[in-house]
């Protein structure tokens, strides 16, 4: 959070640290402006690795993470 408690900020770990989820719940709790900034969000999609948090998913390769999360947002089908 900042020094008056205005805005509370996602910094680290936002979807598999489920740094998002918390960062909400904390800014609802305080009444102050949350920050979230990773970009599955900030468009209104929902990322691999956030459906993985919802439905106890195992990614095996995090590294191809981002390449999903950028086909998303692009809204390739394959």
């Amino acid at each position: 959070m900042d020094d008056n408690g205005k805005f509370t900020i996602s910094l680290l770990s936002g979807h598999l640290g489920r740094a998002n989820e918390l960062t909400l719940k904390i800014s609802k709790l305080i009444n102050s402006e949350p920050v979230i900034t990773t970009a599955t969000d900030t468009n209104n999609k929902i990322g691999i690795d956030s459906l993985s948090n919802k439905y106890y998913w195992e990614i095996i390769n995090k590294n191809e993470i981002l390449e999903f999360n950028k086909a998303i947002l692009d809204e390739k089908k394959y």
